[in-house]
């Protein structure tokens, strides 16, 4: 199985939002062009729009979309960010890593996210 891991970006509320100019936003863009089984965002948005966004996120893939609450006091502290999204992958692929592919997608995000 393919999964995705991705930070949701502010293009990507925006694409699930409908907001002129953004087309799918990164994620969207990643989702249809390539199948994954499981996509799982990490998010320091507000629950509604995070939510709101993976809701969206299924109607335009068949992917499992599992939603991680990554709280940060910034976003671009870079060990909060460091310790929350490998806490997150290594929770996710504790018993799977022999039977996926695991993919970063770094485009959405800060530039620390990125990192």
């Amino acid at each position: 199985m393919d999964i995705l891991f991705s930070w949701i970006g502010n293009v990507d509320l925006g694409a699930s939002q409908g907001k002129k100019g953004t087309s799918l936003g990164p994620i969207g863009q990643a989702v249809q062009s390539r199948s994954f089984g499981r996509v799982v965002l990490l998010s320091d948005h507000p629950p509604q729009d995070s939510q709101r966004f993976a809701k969206w996120l299924s109607g335009i893939s068949n992917a499992k979309i599992d939603l991680k609450k990554a709280k940060l006091t910034s976003p671009t502290a870079f060990r909060e960010i460091y310790e929350k999204a490998s806490s997150i992958v290594d929770k996710v692929i504790k018993d799977e890593v022999q039977k996926c592919n695991i993919f970063f997608h770094l485009s959405p995000g800060t530039p620390a996210m990125q990192s």
